[in-house]
């Protein structure tokens, strides 16, 4: 089973609080399985890798250390839920299954 940990890291939580900009959310990625660590290495803005977690929620991820929100329109509302999630427990990097498709209505 592939996975991916992520994290909402307390510096970047206390920059959005302050700053009031929400596009401004991520999810650090603290580690991956090989075969998503190896997709999300080649991932960037204009190339950009698609995860489902949990095999509920699409993620696209632009960017080789987090994912952010500014790249997740669309599903904004799920992206922020994840980030609350995670916020509770900052600097605490949770595992989710993860694969590279999945069939979300």
């Amino acid at each position: 089973m592939n996975t991916i940990t992520l994290a909402v890291m307390k510096k970047s939580f206390d920059y959005v609080k302050k700053s009031g900009d929400i596009n401004g959310r991520q999810l650090a990625i603290k580690g991956a399985s090989p075969e998503i660590r190896a997709a999300i290495n080649k991932s960037y803005k204009t190339n950009p890798a698609m995860i489902c977690l949990g095999e509920c929620l699409v993620l696209i991820v632009g960017d080789t250390d987090a994912i952010l929100r500014r790249h997740n329109i669309g599903v904004e509302d799920e992206f922020d839920a994840l980030f609350e999630l995670l916020a509770l427990n900052q600097d605490k990097p949770m595992v989710f299954a993860c694969e590279f498709s999945c069939n979300v209505l």
